[in-house]
Parts: structure tokens; sequence; C-alpha cells
């Protein structure tokens, strides 16, 4: 049995929302050429404003990181020249972590600004640099405030913004929990059907499970899986249908957790990129994102998202290699940048949901390995992280009356473990 929080409140500063807006602002008259910041000026100054924690990771250098968090090409460039001549830092090394502050520029008040950029290795500060008055980036003061364990248990937490991802967060904490591969690969897909993997977690959001112990002539199986998000609570229990003998899991009134279409069709990876206005990584300008981007290592399996027929299985431009699904009532799902296809799938083979196609590569124009997934009704693109899909499979009659005994069987099992329960649980 383990019961485990996704979000800590208690890692939360809460107090800087009750902060008057004019303590946001220091002003002060100093002669022509000459500046200071003082320590409390600096901590009034940055009171408050939206934070990021941004993990840097293998291949990527300091402007990159910049340039995608909001910094234009003067502010990236002004930045990585003040790390390097005040702390002699001239590159990052994976596992380094970037702490960015932001303010809305004078310019344009749309844009948000970075004020002040920390480094850290792990959680020891090594160096920040924050904007002087004639719009260079200067050496600064340390920030004086710290999220505990925000560097630790999340791949980008902002302070006063954003939280993880619930994907990032449900992924990290499994692992933390040295849950086996077996179970965190059947719970992102129970979840992938109906989750938004791409919204934010909240305080107070948690999953539980409760599974069978390995052993030499079986993998572990999840027998009830729970995640509460926001107000609603998923609640799934494992049933095999005797009809077809079929294994899945279902919902307290018999519904199947499967949907029309599979959200995240390959196991593992990592969510890079939603669906929306973005800046092109390789253009370099703005542009439509038409689907979601999931990095994975090169040759991960790529699958079907839900059963249909093969309209195309090759090269497309920028796309690399590309299959295009086409599912019934106008559905159609799209893979792209593939290093190649599974074998058998070629235009108008029919494949079924869960079945490998290809596997993730980088072809066209793309950065690195990774699948870019679009889903289009009647021709226009849709969120699949968002999409309503149409639902799966319902119990009824008698198989409906087995479901409800193995639930109450599985209920009991819970109810004993929870008494002298063994629970893990992230604070």
């Amino acid at each position: 049995m383990a019961a485990k929080t996704l979000v800590d409140p208690g890692r939360f500063d809460f107090n800087l929302a009750l902060q008057p807006d004019l303590e946001r602002y220091a002003v002060r008259i100093t002669p022509e050429n000459v500046s200071f910041v003082s320590k409390r000026d600096e901590e009034i100054r940055f009171a408050g404003m939206d934070e990021s924690i941004v993990p840097v990771t293998e291949g990527l250098n300091l402007i990159d990181i910049l340039k995608d968090h909001d910094a234009t090409d003067a502010e990236a460039q002004s930045i990585t020249a003040a790390f390097e001549d005040h702390f002699d830092i001239a590159g990052l090394a994976e596992g380094q972590r970037l702490r960015i502050a932001y303010a809305p520029s004078p310019d344009d008040l749309e844009r948000m600004r970075p004020e002040r950029i920390s480094l850290y290795e792990n959680t020891e500060h090594q160096a920040t640099v924050a904007r002087a008055d004639s719009g260079n980036y200067i050496k600064a003061q340390q920030p004086s405030t710290f999220l505990a364990g925000a560097f630790e248990e999340a791949d980008r937490v902002s302070y006063g913004g954003p939280t993880p991802a619930i994907y990032d967060s449900l992924y990290q904490t499994a692992l933390e929990q040295e849950l086996p591969e077996e179970i965190i690969n059947d719970l992102v897909r129970m979840f992938s059907f109906d989750v938004d993997f791409n919204a934010r977690v909240q305080p107070g959001d948690a999953l539980e499970l409760f599974f069978t112990q390995s052993d030499a002539n079986a993998a572990p199986k999840i027998l009830y899986a729970a995640l509460n998000t926001g107000s609603t609570k998923r609640e799934f229990y494992r049933y095999r249908t005797p009809d077809d003998g079929i294994m899945d899991f279902y919902d307290n009134s018999g519904q199947s957790a499967k949907k029309f279409l599979i959200r995240k069709p390959l196991n593992g990876g990592k969510f890079r990129s939603g669906f929306g206005m973005r800046r092109h990584p390789i253009h370099k300008y703005t542009k439509m994102h038409r689907g979601v981007d999931w990095s994975a290592p090169r040759g991960t399996p790529i699958m079907a998202a839900g059963n249909g027929t093969v309209q195309k299985a090759g090269w497309s431009s920028g796309y690399g290699r590309r299959i295009e699904l086409r599912h019934t009532n106008g559905y159609t799902t799209t893979y792209n940048h593939m290093t190649g296809f599974a074998k058998g799938v070629r235009e108008g083979a029919r494949v079924t949901q869960g079945q490998i196609i290809g596997y993730v590569g980088s072809t066209g124009l793309s950065t690195g390995p990774h699948l870019h997934y679009e889903v289009l009704v009647n021709g226009r693109y849709m969120d699949p992280m968002r999409i309503k899909l149409p639902k799966g499979r319902t119990l009824d009659g008698e198989m409906r009356t087995a479901f409800e005994a193995e639930r109450y069987r599985v209920d009991t099992l819970i109810d004993r473990a929870r008494k002298p329960s063994r629970v893990a649980a992230i604070n």
C-alpha cells in the first residue's frame, strides 16, 4: 500500500501575497554615474516576483535556456557575459539549476523580463546576476528566500508561479518511492486516457496505490489506484472480463479507464512542449505548435493511439518520417520525427490500440529524439491533452455483478492494509 502526496503545501510561502504592492519597488536617487544596491533594497525589489526553477539537462547551454524562458537575444548574451566576467562561469553542467525571477518589461507589459538569475549546484548557491538600471546584468546578492525541497522533488517549480506538471510529479514520485517499472508503466497508461498530464499539480493532489508483490513467477500488478487532482478523484480497479479474457481497469460504475484514443502513445518519455503558440526551437520565431512533444531515447516504441487504418507512412518534409492513422468518427492521429516504422505498418494496414507502429527518432526538423503527436477532428487540430474522448467499455448484467464482487474483495484488502498500514509519503 503506498500513498503519496504530489505537492506539499508546506513547501510554498504564501506570505508574499500579504505584502503591499508598493513594497515590491525600491526608489532611490543617486549622483550621476554612481549606483549602489543595498541588501534590503534587493529584498524589496524581488519580493513577490514570479520565479522559475529550470533544471539543466545534457546538451543545453545557458543562452538557449534563457531564450527558451523569455529572455531576448541581447538579454541572454548579457546574462551569459555577466556569469563569465564576475564568476568565471563559461558553461553549465547537467544537474545544475537556474532560478529566474521575472518582472513585466516596461517596453511591453505583456512580456515577463528576467530580472535576476541564480545558478545552483543541486541546492547549493553558486552565483547570482541581476539587471542594473543601465540594462546590463551585474553581480548581485544571493536570493534570501528558498523553497525547501523544490530542487529535489520537481523538474520545474516556480516561486509564486506554476507547480510541476502532473506527469512530471507522478512519474518522479513513483521513482522516488522505488515502485517497480511495471507498476509505473501501468499507472501512466491507466490515467493517460483521461488526465491532462500537462496540467499543473495543486497542493493536496495525491496518488494512492494497492498492488501485489513481485515474485519469481509473476510481476507486480496494480489492484487499485486513485488519483486526486483538484476536486476530481479517479479510482480504478483491476478486472479481467471473462467473455474475452482482456484485463482492464474500471471505475466504481464499471466504466473502463480506456478511451477512444490514448493521450500519450508511448511508455516513458518526458513532456517537453504543449499545444498552442510557442517560439520555434529551430526557426526562432513564434508559430502555432499543433501537437504535443514527448522526448524519449531514440528507438523508444510508439503505440497506435486507437484502432484505425494507416493513411500515410513515409517521409513528410519537416515532420521527417510520419505516420497518419485514420480512426472512426472523423478522428485522425499523426506520429512524427520517427526513426523507423514497425514491421507491417504501411498505407492501408489496420492497427489496434496499443500496437507498436514505429520508434522515436529525430528525423526532419528536430532538435533531438522525440515524438510530435497530433490529433485532428474533421481536419481541425485539437489539443491531445485536453480533447474530450469517447468512452470505452461499460460492464453490465452478470459481468457487472462479478466486477462488484471483485471490487468488494479489493476494498476489504485495502481496509485491512490501512490499519497497520505501511504508508510511504512525500513531504
